[in-house]
Formats: C-alpha cells, sequence, structure tokens
C-alpha cells in the first residue's frame, strides 16, 4: 500500500534518497479522517531538500521548446524550420507536419499538433527538440510560421451570437444545476443583491516547468 500524501506534480519520486517509501503500508493507514496524520514527505518540503523530477539526473537528456501561435485564430499555412534543423544539438521540429497521429484526437485539449488550425493565440503550434535548453530556445526562435488569419473575438459578452450551453462540463456533469425556487426565494427574501461580478483569466500552472 502506497504512504498517504504523496500527490502527482510535487516531485516527488519513489527512488532512494527521497524519503518516501512506497513498498510498507503507513502506521496512519486507514486512520479515520479528521485525525492528525504525518505526511511523510513534509520534512522533505520544508527544509528544500525533496527532489523535483528535473532533478534526477538521467543520461542523454533531451530538452523541448514550444512553438506557440502568434495569431488569435485562424490556420498555419506554412513553415520554415531549415535554419533551426541546421543548428549543431537540434533533434527535431515537431510541428503538424510530421508530429505522430492520436488514435483518439475527440478531447481537443489533448489533440495536440493535430491539426493546422489555431484557437488561440499562445496555442502550441510546435516544438523544438535540441540536446540543452539553450540550443532548442535559440532554435525555436528561427522557425519561421506563416499564418491565415480568421476574424476572431476577444471579449466574451452576454449578446454574442456564438454563445451556446454544452451538454456537459468538467467533463461529464449536467450543465444545469438548479435546485429549489429560486424566484420563490428572492421574493421572500428580507434582502437582495443584484450585481455583475467579473474575474480576470486565472491559470493552474505545474510547479514543474520542466518536468
Amino acid at each position: 500500500m502506497t504512504s498517504t500524501g504523496i500527490g502527482t506534480g510535487t516531485g516527488i519520486g519513489t527512488g532512494a534518497g527521497t524519503g518516501v517509501s512506497t513498498g510498507a503500508a503507513s502506521p496512519e493507514a486507514g486512520a479515520a479522517v479528521g485525525a492528525p496524520l504525518r505526511r511523510r514527505e513534509g520534512r522533505a518540503k520544508v527544509t528544500g531538500t525533496a527532489p523535483y523530477a528535473f532533478e534526477h539526473p538521467v543520461e542523454g537528456p533531451a530538452y523541448a521548446h514550444a512553438l506557440q501561435s502568434t495569431v488569435a485564430r485562424g490556420r498555419v499555412t506554412s513553415v520554415d524550420s531549415a535554419a533551426a534543423e541546421a543548428l549543431d544539438g537540434v533533434v527535431a521540429v515537431l510541428t503538424h507536419l510530421n508530429a505522430a497521429r492520436l488514435a483518439d484526437s475527440q478531447d481537443r485539449e489533448l489533440a495536440i499538433l493535430q491539426s493546422d488550425e489555431v484557437h488561440f493565440r499562445g496555442q502550441l503550434i510546435g516544438a523544438v527538440v535540441a540536446d540543452t535548453p539553450e540550443t532548442a530556445r535559440h532554435a525555436a526562435s528561427l522557425v519561421r510560421v506563416g499564418y491565415e488569419q480568421w476574424p476572431h473575438s476577444t471579449e466574451m459578452r452576454a449578446d454574442d451570437p456564438g454563445l451556446y450551453t454544452p451538454d456537459q462540463v468538467n467533463p461529464a456533469f449536467d450543465t444545469e444545476s438548479d435546485a429549489g425556487d429560486l424566484a420563490a426565494a428572492l421574493a421572500t427574501a428580507a434582502v437582495t443583491v443584484d450585481a455583475t461580478y467579473s474575474t480576470p483569466m486565472e491559470h493552474n500552472n505545474p510547479m514543474e516547468p520542466h518536468a
């Protein structure tokens, strides 16, 4: 049974030197919810000795630097990677033209490099793989990409004709989650507040961008 408190993306390995054991059952295994549990990897994390995946040495690593779209919507019409591929240390320049085909590309978030279409600025449209991060980054700057730009919208408005209600969200929950009688509750409430709130874009960034 694996020890508790180990999550993906933390950079805690299962090899020697990490202080994390996956072979023996934890003494806290089966403890009730709410009981004070000792995190096996806690000391390593708070003292800065917990190794990230990037810190585990491997033989002959390769490094990728992303190529991102510079247009908001359209399609890639050309990719000139000759200058990048001519650099010493460059292993490959991957784009939709030469990337492996996925067996199932229905999930558009996972269908990377499967099409020439661009859906947003900054979309991953390729990657340069090289023997060092510096070479990969420099080679990426030499790749020239041509686009056919399409009309796009950068603001979501309540009157946007393209708005629609998906059948399910996140990823298979019902879109509508109304419960009770909202109109009746508002009509009998002592105080009501009618306001519109907006929030800026938020990103879920991993702690290990190199992993």
